[in-house]
């Protein structure tokens, strides 16, 4: 992992300030999101390839996504059992092209919290506790 070029501070006012301008965005549970993602910008995946959230490269081309992808190790639970492993990743041009890919992935797969961006918990809760998908996170 690598150490981000900025606080843990200066990470999350500019990530409240990009996801800001991101429709469709609760700046406040993007922001959270992406630090625990991400190391607060410090991981290589979010250093290197502007993905804050380990979106992996699946799934269909967005606006905000064009097809860039790297390889990158992780690790998986499979059976119970964490299991080392690589995989494909998204890559973006910067920051807010991630944020707004992840703004398109909440509404078209957690659609409980894309009716609640309004609150940052519920936005969280829609996408990590509620039904049908729910996101993996560290």
């Amino acid at each position: 992992m690598e150490v981000s070029p900025l606080s843990q501070r200066e990470f999350i006012l500019t990530i409240l300030d990009l996801a800001g301008t991101v429709p469709g965005l609760n700046p406040a549970a993007a922001a959270a999101h992406a630090a625990n993602e991400s190391a607060y910008g410090g991981s290589q995946l979010a250093a290197k390839h502007h993905n804050l959230i380990g979106t992996k490269a699946t799934g269909q081309l967005t606006p905000w996504w064009r097809g860039d992808k790297v390889s990158m190790p992780t690790w998986e639970v499979v059976n119970g059992q964490t299991v080392r492993t690589s995989a494909e990743f998204r890559a973006y041009p910067s920051w807010r092209e991630a944020l707004g890919d992840y703004s398109d992935v909440i509404a078209r797969v957690y659609p409980w919290a894309a009716v609640h961006t309004h609150d940052p918990l519920a936005c969280l809760f829609g996408i990590f506790l509620k039904g049908p998908y729910r996101g993996a996170t560290d």
